[in-house]
């Protein structure tokens, strides 16, 4: 869905059903069509607590849930002012 639809930006969280969100995330990135599109990963842990993992790369940036309004607004103005 997000290849036809060319979303400027996905939300994704790590532990969905069926298709973890990091898989996701990465099939997202293979696709020519995305390119350009940011994908944020939702996630009950801070990567700052594991480190940076590599099923992680495919993101461009993370937030922990549960995401208050302030840290989505936030990463948004940084999105618009690139």
């Amino acid at each position: 869905a997000a290849v036809a639809f060319r979303p400027h930006i996905v939300f994704l969280d790590v532990g969905m059903p069926k298709l973890a969100g990091n898989e996701a995330a990465q099939r997202i990135r293979d696709q020519s069509s995305a390119n350009g599109t940011l994908l944020v990963a939702l996630a009950g842990w801070s990567p700052r607590d594991l480190g940076v993992r590599a099923d992680m790369r495919a993101f461009d940036a993370h937030l922990t849930k549960p995401v208050d309004y302030r840290s989505v607004r936030r990463l948004l103005r940084e999105v618009v002012a690139e």
